[in-house]
């Protein structure tokens, strides 16, 4: 709802399946869906909350910062977000984390909502130098949780002011990740290889937007054929 407090799930005929009310110091943040249907989200409060189909809630996980991101859950129930402490997390369903990575030890950054390609997960990030945004870094981060690469560039001057405030993230279906701030679309390409539209779940928004499930096996003894990110 709007005073972000409380949730309420409808179906297409206009009827209730559930609705919860959280307690009065948490708002919610942006709502991500698992594969089994069950809602995803973090609050102000530092929690990870988690509502089955049936309107079941529960507290999943603290990353004891607040959770800057949309979450991204994929098909084993993991979450993926960024914290306020510059921290990329992942935790896994039961509620350990097993990612905890820092992407800079700088004050006054912002992030992308990360991504999963099958060997990585993808977040841009800027933060500030000297009260100025100027550089836009794209990073990838192992399932090991160590850094697989980075490409840096310096933010053009006219684009300065607004380019730093990232808006959305995603893969593509030819496995270009694209990063969009209020002023520039930037595409990356992480790999030579892309994944097909007709890759299992999770699609974002159901459409050919492929944002997860790292286990797919989209090509068959791929070429050698050195990897990294392009501008």
């Amino acid at each position: 709802t709007k005073d972000g407090k409380s949730g309420v799930a409808i179906k297409p005929d206009g009827d209730i399946v559930w609705q919860i009310t959280l307690s009065t110091t948490s708002t919610a943040y942006p709502l991500s869906v698992g594969m089994d249907g069950s809602i995803y989200f973090a609050s102000n409060s530092w929690n990870i909350y988690r509502i089955s189909k049936e309107g079941t809630s529960s507290i999943i996980a603290n990353p004891n910062a607040s959770v800057v991101t949309t979450l991204l859950v994929d098909k084993d129930d993991s979450v993926y977000g960024v914290t306020s402490s510059n921290t990329l997390f992942k935790v896994r369903a039961n509620g350990s984390f097993s990612i905890k990575h820092i992407l800079s030890a700088a004050s006054g950054c912002i992030f992308s909502n990360p991504v999963l390609t099958t060997d990585s997960i993808l977040v841009a990030f800027s933060c500030q130098d000297n009260s100025i945004y100027s550089k836009l870094n794209f990073r990838a981060i192992s399932f090991d949780g160590k850094t697989a690469w980075q490409y840096s560039m310096t933010i053009p001057t006219v684009y300065k002011a607004s380019d730093a405030l990232l808006q959305e993230s995603l893969l593509g279906p030819d496995g270009t990740w694209y990063v969009a701030t209020p002023t520039v679309l930037y595409a990356v390409r992480p790999t030579p290889f892309g994944i097909p539209t007709t890759a299992p779940w999770p699609m974002a928004g159901h459409d050919i937007v492929q944002s997860g499930n790292t286990e797919y096996p989209f090509i068959n003894d791929p070429p050698s054929i050195p990897t990294g990110p392009s501008p």
